[in-house]
């Protein structure tokens, strides 16, 4: 199990938007249900938007917002097949990642097995009672429970209650308007949700309000019966002991004080839920928006790249299990150029099936995967990453790497790089911020090559997570969508 810590970031600032965007226009206003609704769009809307990846095209004149300044860093990780000689499979090693995502699980699986415990206790409850029907309720009068709550149409009373109708009565209208409402459907929801989002501070906060939000409308349906003031005292002086189930909806759980004020002195601010407009256009634009840079199609010339699978034939490249890499960059290759027809990229592959481009020499195989970069505009070469021997860690993402020990092609090249890289962004793979090079052992195909070229490590075979996007049709033609989204910021700028 890996953790897209990429992922988790851009929820929490999400979720954290919208959270001060409900802090500052809805916490005090009357419009309980509309509040809930945008309570539960918010929570919807944090863990959907960075899973959305929305291309803009702009004019080459135009700076691309949010764009990301890369550093160049020097990389020390063994090389690949090509370049420094043979690298065996590994396994993924214990690592800080991995005692991160045992931590998770862990914490995780707790909070839904108490979710599972406390929903038992409720059906064990319900079959073992006889409920009286009251409207739109079921009422159950349980000798063990000390305050009155509710879940779907269930109301537990404490039995002592049924001696005093008109603490009753209110009572059942204030749940009745949680099972007319379908609240406990939200609670059920946060519940499930909580056992996954722990790790979000925001979620609390938005997990209350809605809470509140539930208790307010109940609230305002009740006073209506029994009047403000009076609905009011009998919050006051009534209070049941007591830990409510997690689930459910406690008649005095919620903070008393807060739903007083709500009756008796309701906000006279206007209210400013327009203003979700423009958050939700902001959290699109920032976190769900890739730009590129283009010009009109008709002013566009083809630009020839060369793409080279990396290894080949008799060279596997990195394997895992039933897995190799020769196979996933030459499926990675052949996507691509499916998905460049009918556009300027015009896409030349160092090889079109499982050999060398010389067969059986690996060295004469390099200088002719340079050689057909000579007459292009530049050269992309794909590999597949695993984690070095001995390593505590285990890598993962898309990482980029240009030429180590010629200065001026790397010069050259970090556009190109940016651009990649840029392409990725959004993608179902997490993306490495830095460019890399190899000065001490250097990497042949981008060292001898006279125009900008970059190697791609798109994944690692040693990371479950990036396996499984590799492995799968829909994870290939996704990374090759990346690919050519970043080749045309390349070629359109």
């Amino acid at each position: 199990m890996e953790i897209n810590y990429q992922y988790c970031v851009q929820v929490i600032a999400i979720s954290g938007t919208f959270s001060l965007y409900h802090f500052c226009c809805l916490r005090q206003n009357g419009k309980h249900t509309l509040n809930r609704f945008i309570l539960l769009g918010s929570i919807g809307l944090s863990l959907l938007l960075p899973l959305i990846s929305i291309p803009v095209t702009v004019g080459s004149n135009v700076e691309i917002p949010f764009s990301m300044a890369r550093d160049i860093v020097p990389d020390s990780s063994p090389g690949e097949i090509e370049t420094t000689g043979a690298m065996g499979s590994l396994k993924p090693t214990a690592g800080p990642s991995n005692f991160l995502a045992l931590l998770f699980l862990v914490i995780s699986t707790l909070l839904f097995f108490r979710l599972m415990h406390s929903l038992l206790l409720i059906l064990q409850k319900i079959r073992r009672s006889k409920p009286i029907r009251h409207q739109q309720c079921q009422v159950i009068f349980d000798k063990s429970s000390h305050q009155p709550f509710s879940f779907f149409h269930w109301v537990f009373m404490p039995a002592s209650m049924q001696n005093d109708s008109a603490m009753m009565h209110t009572v059942l209208m204030h749940e009745a308007t949680h099972a007319r409402q379908w609240h406990s459907i939200d609670k059920l929801l946060i519940e499930i949700l909580k056992s996954v989002l722990w790790w979000n501070p925001f979620f609390f906060y938005l997990e209350k309000q809605l809470s509140l939000c539930h208790e307010y409308e109940a609230d305002a349906a009740a006073a209506k019966s029994t009047g403000i003031k009076n609905y009011a005292r009998i919050l006051l002086n009534h209070f049941f002991p007591g830990n409510p189930l997690p689930i459910t909806h406690s008649f005095y759980h919620s903070p008393i004080k807060s739903r007083i004020m709500m009756l008796l002195t309701p906000s006279k601010q206007p209210a400013r839920q327009w203003m979700i407009i423009p958050v939700i256009g902001l959290t699109v634009l920032i976190f769900s928006t890739s730009f590129r840079q283009g010009e009109p199609i008709e002013n566009r010339t083809t630009f020839n790249v060369v793409v080279d699978a990396g290894h080949g034939g008799i060279d596997a490249g990195a394997t895992a299990e039933n897995i190799q890499e020769k196979d996933l960059t030459l499926l990675l290759a052949k996507a691509l150029q499916q998905k460049a027809e009918g556009t300027n990229i015009n896409v030349i592959l160092t090889r079109n099936g499982d050999e060398l481009p010389v067969p059986g020499n690996k060295d004469e195989s390099l200088r002719k995967r340079v050689a057909l970069a000579q007459d292009a505009d530049a050269m992309v070469s794909l590999h597949i990453g695993t984690a070095p021997a001995g390593t505590k860690t285990n890598p993962g993402g898309v990482l980029a790497f240009i030429a180590g020990k010629n200065d001026a092609n790397a010069t050259l090249s970090i556009p190109l790089a940016n651009a990649m890289l840029n392409g990725f962004s959004g993608g179902p793979l997490r993306v490495e911020p830095n460019i890399n090079q190899r000065r001490e052992m250097g990497i042949y195909v981008l060292d001898n090559n006279p125009k900008p070229a970059v190697l791609l490590e798109v994944g690692f075979i040693s990371n479950s997570t990036d396996v499984a996007v590799l492995s799968s049709k829909d994870g290939i033609n996704k990374l090759a969508e990346c690919l050519l989204k970043g080749l045309q910021q390349y070629a359109n700028k």
